[in-house]
């Protein structure tokens, strides 16, 4: 049950993100709460901004001109520390929050993830705790030494072309999602490369643990054994998706 990037000396970890959903008063306007917010959370994540949602709605009955609607309104707070490089998000269905790299582990930020959700119920005061997420972002380097790449080498995701003999891959967006028979949680993983750099291809591979949760905002120790939970999930998709080959990259 240890963290996998606890372990190595060179985590590919960019992003980390724990997300919970939940059921929040009817009517709830957030509009409404920013000066709350920004005063619960200056002490420290003294950064904020506002993310705005844009609808547009077009309508049309019979024998009736179309008629269109634009509506703008608030869709999160976010509140980032001072070298931003973890963020706090107030959003109308949940809270989440954010580390950026340098990352160490997930047991480290947990006190700070404990603090900033007491924040969020302070300010929204959810019913119920619907869903937990965990989500990891990773880039990971391959080596590039000739004009192609064995992508198999690295990744167990690797995709592969049809008659493959005859063609040079350039590409490729490989997803697969699915649901841990044990635990119920749901698992999204993603890869795809970005554009090459001198000597490395790097590869984005991003993993999406989920759960299902029926819990009390303040009941913050079945959350955080949802998030450990998550976590061991998360870990045993990542090593999955890699070889022992790409797994000596990070030591």
């Amino acid at each position: 049950m240890n963290e996998v990037d606890s372990k190595l000396a060179q985590a590919p970890i960019v992003e980390a993100i724990v997300e919970i959903y939940c059921d929040v008063p009817p009517g709830l306007d957030l509009a409404s709460v920013a000066r709350t917010a920004a005063k619960r959370f200056e002490s420290r994540y003294p950064k904020g901004r506002t993310r705005l949602l844009e609808q547009h709605t077009l309508t049309k009955q019979a024998n009736v001109p179309p008629e269109y609607r634009e509506r703008l309104g608030v869709h999160a707070y976010l509140f980032s520390t001072e070298d931003e490089l973890q963020t706090v998000q107030v959003r109308g269905l949940g809270f989440s929050f954010n580390r950026l790299a340098p990352y160490g582990s997930l047991d480290e930020y947990l006190p700070d993830i404990e603090w900033a959700w007491g924040g969020y119920k302070s300010i929204v005061m959810p019913l119920l705790v619907r869903e937990v997420r965990l989500r990891y972002v990773n880039r990971i380097l391959i080596p590039k030494t000739q004009a192609t790449i064995d992508l198999a080498r690295y990744i167990t995701l690797s995709p592969g072309v049809p008659g493959s003999g005859d063609f040079t891959l350039s590409g490729f967006l490989t997803q697969y999602i699915a649901t841990e028979n044990a635990t119920g949680s749901r698992v999204s993983v993603t890869a795809t490369p970005q554009a090459a750099e001198e000597g490395h291809l790097p590869v984005i591979l991003d993993i999406q643990v989920s759960r299902v949760v029926a819990a009390e905002p303040d009941d913050w120790e079945s959350l955080a054994h949802a998030i450990a939970s998550l976590r061991v999930t998360k870990n045993r998709v990542f090593r999955g998706a890699l070889t022992p080959d790409c797994m000596e990259l990070f030591q």
